[in-house]
């Protein structure tokens, strides 16, 4: 267990520890300890990481008006957004959206009077899986430590999030200088002790040590604390990795089950995993673009195009085959024979017509909610649709455009934190700072990243399932 209250008391202090070892709680116990009139900021990086605070936070009692939890790009987003004067700087769908919020954060952070705010306002920073922070962020953490007193906390071998932009090296003296000379770490599995599970704990620290020295991992040496299934995994009906699948799904009833799939730059698998499974939910990311982008369109397209527009994103998060079979690839409705066809094709067309004579986000919300209902169609991408209908029924109400009322929707779930529960699919990246009774790892021969894997295995609590179609798994990318 961690000296709290040096960890607090020092200016600037630091903890490394590895998965499950007890980071969120001592951030807890550390907002406990601090008896200030002012808010202690905590920043950490995902919203699933914010959710998860917030269950421990209310968990322990900690009474809200305590602490400020959010994202690092939540919190510089709000400050750019509050003071930057050119907001054109800040374009959702740019690449360097979040990135440019972090540097105009870090600069307003330098002005006096803004500083001033900070100190008036907050007595601490703690700052959450401090590994995944990159240069920028770093620069933006030591801004804030030159105000206030800083305290961070990560493990190197969970830093996944090294994109575009390069990550800080938390062993690196000339990066993290006096946060070192206050450094401690912590040496309990807490979360299989309280799990009951010390043996996959132990197991996953040996795991932990041979990626440490890059050492192939032999599965069938841990098939006494995981479940291993060594098969050809494909979808193909009757294959042993379908039937492997439906047996996990019938006979796991929690609901706390996750699936992490090896792949995260693209959705396609993913989806092509909730089509064979329909009863699973797939985790997005808050801030995929499609929502920006056709909230965009939503707005500014009239007549025909936003008709094509309209398809389109529901191609998205569809079965494409049902759209397709209705719809051309311009969005203009197909010539049906049968009479049962004819009918159904002569109201969507009335739909269709009444948004080209007559522009509204309620005839939007209607055509949407008419494709949804078209005979076998399905919807993969429950969230995505969830959030377009809410920003259009705000719109109808509300009278601003539905690109600001998405991103006014995602801020509040940035800032808020979203729960994640019951049986999911989802990546590293979308579910990193969580833990489930249940993990399934698909795929787990396609891991070329060592750090990825760790995070994936340690996210089981209780059930640890591997599936590989190799027992021998050596997750380091050829160079």
């Amino acid at each position: 267990m961690a000296d709290i209250k040096k960890f607090i008391e020092d200016e600037k202090s630091m903890i490394i520890a590895p998965a499950g070892y007890g980071k969120t709680y001592t951030i807890v116990e550390a907002v406990k300890e601090l008896d200030d009139e002012k808010k202690i900021l905590v920043l950490t990086h995902t919203h699933a990481g914010i959710a998860s605070l917030k269950d421990k936070f209310k968990l322990a009692k900690v009474h809200p008006s305590k602490y400020s939890l959010e994202t690092i790009t939540g919190f510089s987003l709000s400050f750019a957004n509050s003071y930057h004067i050119n907001k054109n700087d800040l374009v959702p769908e740019n690449d360097d959206y979040f990135v440019s919020a972090v540097k105009i954060a870090a600069k307003l952070l330098n002005a006096n009077p803004i500083k001033k705010a900070i100190q008036a306002k907050y007595s601490h920073l703690i700052v959450d899986e401090y590994q995944d922070c990159t240069i920028d962020q770093h620069e933006l953490i030591l801004v804030i430590a030159c105000i206030i007193k800083t305290h961070i906390l990560g493990d190197p071998l969970q830093g996944i999030f090294n994109f575009k932009e390069k990550s800080v090296n938390m062993e690196s003296k000339e990066q993290m200088n006096s946060f070192l000379q206050n450094r401690q770490s912590l040496s309990t599995p807490w979360r299989w002790l309280n799990a009951e599970r010390p043996d996959l704990g132990r197991a996953l620290m040996q795991i932990r040590n041979l990626i440490e020295n890059s050492r192939s991992i032999n599965l069938l040496e841990f098939n006494e604390v995981a479940d291993i299934h060594i098969c050809n995994t494909d979808y193909s009906p009757g294959s042993d990795f379908r039937s492997l699948i439906q047996s996990i799904l019938i006979n796991n009833q929690t609901d706390s089950l996750l699936f992490i799939h090896p792949v995260s730059a693209i959705p396609e698998p993913r989806i092509n995993f909730i089509q064979q499974f329909p009863q699973v939910k797939m985790v997005e990311a808050i801030d995929d673009k499609i929502l920006y982008k056709y909230s965009r369109q939503f707005d500014e397209y009239n007549g025909n195009d936003l008709v094509a527009s309209i398809v389109n994103f529901m191609r998205e998060v569809c079965k494409k085959t049902i759209i397709n079979y209705w719809f051309s690839t311009t969005g203009k409705l197909k010539n049906k024979k049968d009479s049962r066809e004819k009918i159904i094709s002569g109201r969507l067309n009335l739909y269709v017509q009444n948004i080209i004579a007559s522009k509204s986000y309620d005839n939007i919300l209607i055509l949407i909610e008419k494709i949804l209902q078209l005979p076998n169609n399905k919807c993969y991408r429950h969230e995505f649709v969830y959030s377009m209908k809410k920003a259009l029924k705000d719109t109808v109400s509300e009278n601003p455009s539905v690109l600001e009322l998405m991103k006014r929707n995602r801020d509040i779930i940035r800032r808020t934190g979203r729960h994640i529960y019951g049986k999911c699919i989802g990546t590293t990246l979308l579910t990193k700072g969580l833990e489930f009774d249940v993990v399934v790892v698909l795929n787990a021969h396609q891991f070329e990243d060592p750090k990825n894997l760790y995070v994936a295995l340690t996210r089981a609590a209780k059930q640890l399932i591997i599936v590989s179609n190799t027992p021998m798994l050596s997750p380091y990318k050829k160079k």
